[in-house]
This record gives C-alpha cells, sequence and structure tokens, in this order.
C-alpha cells in the first residue's frame, strides 16, 4: 500500500522541510523528500506518520546499503 499525500506531507511538515538524518533542506537538495520507514515494513513497521521520517535521497540510499541488524539496532537505541 502507498503512502497517502495527506500522510507524506505530515512528515514534510513536521520535519520542517528538511531531512530528518542530514537536516538540509529540501530546496537545497533540489530533490524532494522521500519517506524512510523507522521501522522496516518488513519487521511489521506501518505507514503511520509516527513511523515515517524524511529523508533525502542521498541519506535514504545510505540506509539501504546498511545491513539490516545494524538499523535495527540504531532504531532501538
Amino acid at each position: 500500500m502507498a503512502i497517502s499525500d495527506k500522510i507524506r506531507s505530515e512528515v514534510i511538515t513536521r520535519a520542517n522541510y528538511r531531512c530528518e538524518y542530514c537536516q538540509t533542506n529540501s530546496r537545497l537538495i533540489g530533490m524532494p523528500l522521500v519517506m524512510e520507514h523507522i521501522f522496516p515494513k518488513t519487521a511489521g513497521g506501518g505507514d503511520e506518520s509516527e513511523n515515517l521520517a524524511a529523508s533525502c535521497y542521498r541519506c535514504n540510499e545510505f540506509l539501504l546499503a546498511q545491513k539490516p541488524t545494524r538499523l535495527t539496532q540504531r532504531q532501538v537505541s
């Protein structure tokens, strides 16, 4: 199921239009922010705004390259 425009807008507004990892403003990035699941869907995480973070493409790609066990440790701590 896709993330609704309403939830996407809530997450980006909450993040003040910045990547929640590197804090770069989306205007400086020149690309729209993407939604990052804090607790992955494969591990039971949902599409609720509380489980989503606004992320720039670069940070999102970096997080995807990490081992899943490391991501889980980062999210729990």
